[in-house]
């Protein structure tokens, strides 16, 4: 299952096709569903979605998937934190760091 391009199709009503919003775009694996967009169940959203989880925890496992890089080194959370705990505003704290307020929080959460 290595480097597959996997493709997932919601078409609307009977007239639509599949092939049309897929033209020139090359898939290995191909998810389609007939479903108005209010409607919520798609099956074949699901199914796809449970193949490209289980990929990535396969590829986690052989090493060969580790997520995205952090922005900030560890000495810069560390100094992050340090200023936070101190009373500095987080959203100065995060402008000088080129991140957005989410991103500090999120590293705040993080254990230590």
């Amino acid at each position: 299952m290595a480097g597959q391009r996997i493709g997932y199709v919601r078409v609307g009503t009977f007239e639509q096709t599949a092939q049309r919003k897929l033209d020139e775009i090359p898939v290995e694996r191909l998810f389609i569903d007939q479903a108005s967009g209010k409607d919520t169940k798609r099956p074949q959203l699901e199914t796809m979605l449970a193949l490209v989880r289980e990929g990535i925890a396969l590829a986690r496992q052989r090493g060969a998937y580790r997520g995205r890089k952090r922005f900030l080194t560890a000495d810069q959370i560390t100094d992050l934190k340090r200023r936070i705990a101190a009373g500095e505003r987080k959203a100065h704290v995060a402008r000088e760091f080129g991140v957005s307020r989410e991103t500090v929080y999120q590293y705040l959460r993080a254990p230590a």
